[in-house]
Order: C-alpha cells, then structure tokens, then sequence
C-alpha cells in the first residue's frame, strides 16, 4: 500500500493540501497523459496517482501516439467510471452513494427540461449534506464536485478549472484569454457555467462575456444559456445572486 506523505492519513488529507486538485484535479481523470516511465514506476514512495489508478484498472489505455511517445489513459467503461467518481465523492463529501444517485438523478430531470432554479435548488440541498468539517477553502474542490455531480448524469461535460499543456493537447475548448469553466450540452441546450468562490456571479457572467466563451455554441442550433455561479466559503452555499442569461 503506497505510505501517503507526511502527516496526511486518507484520501481528504490529500485534497486539504491540495494535492489532488493541484495535481491531477479529477477533471482530467478522462484522457489523462501518461508516458511509460511513468506507467512502469514501482517504488513505493514516488509512484504518480495515475500510475496507481492504471495499475489498480481504474484507468487502462486508449491510444498510443508514436511522435509524442505518450499514452492517453481514460476508464475502460462507464461502470468503472461511475464508481470511482462515487468513490471520490463519498470521500470528499461524507454524502452516502445511496444519497448521491438519488440527486444525480433529480439533477438530471431538471436541467433536461431547463429548469435552472431546480437544479441549482438540487445542488444546494446536496451541499447541505456535507459536514462543515469537509469543506475545503479550494475553488477547484467546488469545480470538481459540480463536475462529478453532472457527469454522473451522464452529460457531455467539458470542465477546464486552470490552463495545462495537457488540456491544449487533448482539444479541450480553450479561447485566447481563458478557459471556460463548464460547458453542458443537454438535448436541447448548451450551458456555459463559470463558477467563482467568495466573488461575485456578477464578476463570473462579466467574464464569460469578456472573453465570449459562448460564440463556439452559437452555431450549433440550440439556444445558449449563461450561467454564473459563486460558491461561498462562509455558508457552504451558492450565493443567492447567482444568474443566467439566453444568448441569441
């Protein structure tokens, strides 16, 4: 069993210190990049957490690129995928499984008919749950639990929370001036979320139309919706100001 550093004895240690989301924030646990030195790695105190999941079959490989020499690593299916994401969940929140699917499942039902106020309603009763001794004064821990609660629904999310060679490398959809926190696509609809911690929504949908992270949406032939979201530290809420906006 890999001996975790100095003074951290479980999985939350790692995520108080940053660790994990400064690392590897669970975002990019799809498509991650591995090269073979690295997947090869045994010793007991230097192994990479990817190295782990890959060695552990929570991640196996789905293509190899000969000029780069590294290997993208992705989960083997939906089921192993689920169940890590459970797992990260359980650990992060204190949430039961049980629990979780039963909001997962009510998330899903709102946003696919477009009821915003449902379903920020939903993700509020969720943080409710958590124990105030969980929380984490990290915005990319409240990045990853949104993102963890929509794939779960099961919808095609692209969530970049910071800039890295490997979001360049895998397309994921950058502008020149940032990185869009979350872009949703439901039946009918894509979402543009921006999430902040201890700011304001205002400053959120101000930037989402600063740096137009909606006009490679606009031609797909649904409606747009904004959607600015900030997270409070204080309340282990979403502040009551958060907003949304149709874009033409």
């Amino acid at each position: 069993m890999r001996q975790l550093p100095i003074g951290m004895q479980t999985f939350k240690d790692l995520i108080d210190a940053g660790y994990i989301y400064n690392a590897y924030p669970i975002q990019e646990f799809d498509n991650i990049i591995a090269n073979k030195i690295e997947l090869d790695k045994f010793e007991v105190f230097k192994i990479p957490l990817k190295t782990i999941l890959f060695q552990a079959g929570y991640l196996t490989i789905k293509s190899y690129d000969p000029v780069l020499k590294h290997f993208t690593l992705n989960y083997p299916n939906q089921e192993v995928r689920e169940s890590f994401l459970t797992f990260v969940m359980e650990e992060l929140t204190a949430v039961a499984g049980s629990t979780f699917e039963t909001y997962v499942a009510l998330l899903k039902k709102a946003l696919n008919k477009g009821s915003l106020p449902e379903c920020i309603a939903l993700i509020q009763k969720f943080l409710i749950h958590i124990p105030n001794h969980l929380y984490i004064r990290h915005e990319k821990c409240y990045q990853g639990i949104f993102y963890i609660i929509f794939k779960m629904a099961g919808f095609d999310i692209i969530t970049v929370p910071r800039y890295t060679s490997q979001s360049s490398a895998l397309g994921m959809i950058g502008f020149p001036d940032g990185y869009i926190d979350a872009s949703i696509e439901t039946e009918n609809t894509f979402y543009v979320f921006e999430l902040k911690l201890d700011k304001t929504s205002e400053q959120a949908m101000q930037q989402i139309k600063d740096r137009k992270y909606y006009e490679k949406f606009l031609d797909r032939g649904k409606p747009v919706i904004l959607v600015a979201i900030n997270f409070q530290t204080e309340t282990h809420q979403i502040s009551p100001d958060w907003m949304s906006e149709t874009m033409n």
